[in-house]
Formats: structure tokens, C-alpha cells, sequence
């Protein structure tokens, strides 16, 4: 099936506020299927932790409402002098809460909760299934039934260590997935681009080998010829490859009842 791409971003989204944890206001965007939905998506843009914006992944967010479930995509602080890493995922985790509410009020029922991130964002989706690292933020609040991953970001014990701006290496491990995987975590698809130059695929066989070692269902999915950030209209790959690449992930994500 081919995704309009240009016909997708002429679809506008309800705009609803969340607050961080210093009381400020955020929004995330929500794009509500025609039918009664299954399940919801929640987007989250990568730029390396300190640019692009929630509006990035609207074409994406916009297709999952087309397929029948919410699209959701999410605004959260990026790194600047007063925050780091641990503000966006304080943003990611209350964004989860206040949409889980949103999806009960709307709909009268809770439904299985997908994250969904690309490199920087992919980072924060993995977080919002790892039990360790929410509970850390919120420890009565449920992760997400299930991630995608796609190029995210899994160690900061090297090179993205700039994430956080303080650098002990306790600090930089509690904020790794990587050295957090538990039982209980939840299942994750992971895509990565075998000519990826940005997020070594090196890591992504390490956090599939951490997941499966702790009995966390994981598929594992390498793109031949895909580059870094592949799920971005108009950036590294034509857009019918994304496009196709997103319907795949959509047909995926039904197969297994997630929405």
C-alpha cells in the first residue's frame, strides 16, 4: 500500500498539554482514527537530543490513525544549558501518563500503548518500556505494552555521553537501557540500517542480545542498505522507501494486536 506522504501532512492534529516536572507546559499531538481503535502509537522525534520537533513524526503519526489506531506524536525539552537527557525523559514519562488518561476519557477503556522513536527518540521509546529506568521517575506508573526501535540510542557510556551533563559513569549507566534490561521490560521490535554511520548497529545486536538474555520477547530486524534515521520523509532515503517501511511497521504492529 503506498503512503501519501504529501496527502498525510495536510492531516491536522488536536493539540493537548501536559506538565513537566518543574510545572511547565508541553503539548503532544494527537491525530484520532475514524473507527474505534485498538491500540495507540506514540511518536517521538530523534535530532540527537538537542533539535527538529514533535512535528517531524506528524506524517507518521497521522498514518497510524489512518490505520485505525491513535497517533500520537510527542514535544519534550531538548538539552540545553539548564537540561539534559533526564528532563526529556521526565517529559516522555509524564507525556505517557497524561495520553493513557486522555485514551480512558475518550474512549472509556485502556488500550495496548505503543512508543514508537527514531534515533534520539528512539532512545526515549526504549526508556518508556524499560521497568528500571520508569520506576526511577514514577514508580507506580505501567511502561508501554510495546516498542519500537528504530536506530535508537541504547549506551551512553561513550560517544552520546554528551546526553547527560554530568558524567559519572554511575549516572551515564542508570541513564543506558542497555545496562538496565529486567525481566518484565517490555517487547520490543528493533530496525536498524546495516549502513547506518550514526548509532553503531554494533549496539542495537548488543541491547537484542541484553533483551532475549533476560527472556524479553525481541525481533530484530536489519535493513540492508538503510542509513541512519530511514523512517524520515525527505531526509536520507526516498520516500517511497519510507513509506513502504512504514507500512511495514504498521502491518507488524497489527499482526501481533498491538493496535
Amino acid at each position: 500500500m503506498k503512503v501519501d506522504k504529501e496527502r498525510l501532512e495536510k492531516i491536522q492534529p488536536m493539540r493537548f498539554s501536559y506538565p513537566t516536572e518543574n510545572g511547565q507546559e508541553l503539548f503532544y499531538y494527537a491525530f484520532f482514527p475514524s473507527v474505534e481503535p485498538k491500540g495507540c502509537v506514540i511518536c517521538i522525534h530523534g535530532g540527537g537530543w538537542t533539535s527538529d520537533s514533535a512535528k517531524r513524526l506528524f506524517p507518521q503519526a497521522a498514518y497510524f490513525a489512518e490505520q485505525g489506531a491513535v497517533g500520537i506524536s510527542v514535544e519534550y525539552r531538548l538539552n540545553s544549558d539548564n537540561t539534559d537527557v533526564r528532563n526529556g525523559l521526565h517529559d516522555c514519562v509524564s507525556a505517557l501518563k497524561a495520553i493513557r488518561k486522555m485514551l480512558i476519557e475518550r474512549y472509556g477503556k485502556e488500550m495496548p500503548v505503543v512508543s514508537f522513536g527514531d534515533s534520539a527518540g528512539g532512545y526515549y521509546a526504549i526508556c518508556l518500556g524499560n521497568r528500571e529506568i520508569v520506576k526511577r521517575i514514577d514508580e507506580n506508573m505501567p511502561i508501554v505494552d510495546f516498542v519500537v526501535d528504530l536506530n535508537g540510542i541504547v549506551d551512553l557510556t561513550g560517544k552520546w555521553s554528551y546526553g547527560l551533563s554530568s558524567k559519572t559513569q554511575e549516572d551515564l549507566q542508570d541513564s543506558s537501557p542497555l545496562f538496565n534490561v529486567s525481566a518484565g521490560d517490555a517487547p520490543t521490535l528493533i530496525m536498524h540500517g546495516d549502513h547506518d554511520k550514526t548509532v553503531d548497529l554494533e549496539d542495537a545486536k548488543r541491547y537484542s542480545d541484553a533483551l532475549q538474555k533476560y527472556g524479553v520477547a525481541c525481533d530484530f530486524e536489519i535493513l540492508s542498505g538503510a542509513a541512519h534515521a530511514f523512517i524520515l520523509f525527505d531526509y536520507r532515503h526516498d520516500n517511497t522507501f519510507v513509506g513502504d517501511t512504514l507500512c511495514w511497521i504498521c502491518q507488524y504492529l497489527k499482526q501481533k494486536g498491538w493496535i
